[in-house]
């Protein structure tokens, strides 16, 4: 008589279990518009900005306008990040930095920072948006 050995089919079953749970679909990185802006009253003046091109690496633009933005496209794993400094030449003015990420598929989502002077006097500002990664 012959003896059936129990491990042989157990085995091959489980191998196969395996390959199937490890056959996972993947989800495609994600597209994000990043959008960067700085603005604030007629008394602030910008003396320069730093953004995150979406890789890590901080671009310098020198004495932006009112109103200044740039856009552009990232990827998940990238970062988002910017900064920016100037003076408030007459007292009691505002300045705002606001960041931007939209993904291709969802909601957009933002990080802004704003600072005014008070009182009438003149000073300088900071403005950051904390880095952070892209989903």
């Amino acid at each position: 008589m012959r003896a059936i050995s129990f491990c042989g089919p157990a085995i091959l079953a489980l191998a196969a279990a395996s390959f199937g749970c490890s056959n996972k679909t993947t989800t495609p990185p994600l597209d994000y518009l990043v959008r960067y802006e700085v603005t604030g009253s007629a008394g602030a003046h910008f003396d320069s900005t730093t953004y995150d091109d979406g890789q890590g690496t901080l671009i310098k633009v020198t004495t932006p306008r009112n109103g200044w933005f740039v856009s552009l496209n990232a990827t998940s794993g990238g970062s988002v990040e910017a900064h920016a400094w100037g003076t408030d030449s007459a007292g009691a003015q505002w300045a705002k930095l606001k960041g931007t990420w939209t993904p291709s598929a969802g909601s957009t989502v933002s990080d802004s920072t704003v600072a005014a002077g008070s009182g009438g006097i003149s000073g300088t500002f900071a403005l950051s948006v904390n880095k952070r990664r892209l989903p």
